[in-house]
This record gives structure tokens, sequence and C-alpha cells, in this order.
């Protein structure tokens, strides 16, 4: 028997008979609010890592690297 030869399902697979999209009554969310809003958690985490970086003396490490002795 080849390939060719397989019969098909009995009954059509399950994901085919139902509708892929259900429209809803809400707005859509638009690309461009999609693109503020990642504009904006980019500068909030930028700011929060300069912020993070500012308050950690110069030269300290876990690994000891650059502290006085």
């Amino acid at each position: 028997m080849s390939s060719s030869d397989v019969p098909p399902p009995p009954e059509p697979y399950r994901y085919a008979a139902e509708p892929a999209f259900v429209a809803s009554d809400r707005e859509r969310w638009p690309a461009r609010r999609t693109a503020l809003v990642a504009g904006a958690t980019v500068v909030l985490v930028s700011a929060g890592t300069i912020a993070a970086a500012a308050t950690v003396p110069l030269g300290d490490s876990s690994r000891g690297v650059g502290t006085a002795t």
C-alpha cells in the first residue's frame, strides 16, 4: 500500500468544521497603540536600568573585582 492509497478519515477533523474566527463587538486594538505602548515600555525600562546603574558604586561587583582591600 503506497501513501497515495491512504483513505480519508471517516469523519472530518473537528478544527475543519469549526469557524476559524468569531467576530466580537469589541473594538480592535490598533497597531499604532501597540507601537506606542511598546515604545513607552522601552523608555521606562531604559530609565530604570540607567537609574539602577547610577546607584551602584563604580567598581562594585559580586566577584570582588575593583574593590579596595
